[in-house]
């Protein structure tokens, strides 16, 4: 009797550890298929670029404004330098230096030229100020700005000229200087002055000044702009 009792409750608890079992094994399939069964989207995009195109190419034609020695038309040397540095003279002149600026870059773009006045020739007294080197900056051919290298300066100070993405940038700047031969009996007086000047003979006061040299630096760049 007694173990009949055993056997049924044993066969109770396992029946109950069964049903345990199956629920479990439910609640798992349930999870599965929650996890397996479920809304779902996605996006994206592959895309690709390349460096956008710059290219603009800046180019002198001339090595120097200044030389040893000046010509005639008709090929006679006029001024020629003693040793080797660059000399200037009234009835000097040079047709410049030219750059030209070429390219069609894919960007916003701005040119600027700049001219700084390291050194300029000049004679100051108390009622004259004099500077016979007298420059002159075109563009195509069209004049910029002309005068003593200070007022050439303080023209292009804000000179800036813009180009739109794919423009095509084609211009042709030159640079040019003459020390005229003959302006007036006064101007000759001063050439002359400046001229004594040079070999160590100073004619006038002691409280006039002046300059024998002449010397600029001329800087034409061109960058990306994006505003």
């Amino acid at each position: 009797m007694e173990n009949t009792r055993n056997n049924e409750r044993k066969t109770s608890r396992s029946f109950r550890l069964c049903l345990l079992l199956m629920a479990l094994a439910l609640m798992t399939f349930s999870l599965a298929l929650g996890t397996i069964a479920r809304y779902s989207t996605s996006g994206g995009v592959t895309e690709s670029a390349r460096v956008a195109k710059f290219g603009v190419t800046i180019k002198a034609l001339d090595d120097s404004s200044f030389k040893t020695e000046y010509k005639a038309k008709d090929g006679t040397i006029t001024v020629q330098s003693s040793t080797e540095d660059k000399i200037v003279a009234p009835g000097t002149a040079d047709g410049g230096i030219t750059f030209t600026v070429k390219g069609e870059p894919e960007v916003n773009t701005r040119l600027s030229i700049a001219m700084t006045a390291n050194e300029d020739i000049f004679y100051r007294t108390e009622d004259l100020e004099y500077h016979p080197v007298i420059f002159k900056l075109s563009r195509n051919g069209k004049v910029l700005a002309t005068g003593n290298i200070t007022e050439v300066e303080e023209a292009l100070n804000d000179y800036t000229v813009d180009y739109k993405a794919n423009d095509k940038i084609s211009a042709e700047y030159t640079l040019s200087w003459e020390w005229p031969y003959h302006v007036d009996e006064k101007s000759d007086a001063v050439d002359t002055v400046l001229g004594d000047l040079a070999v160590g003979f100073f004619p006038g006061n002691q409280t006039d000044e002046y300059s024998l040299d002449v010397a600029y630096t001329l800087t034409i760049s061109v960058y990306q702009v994006v505003d």
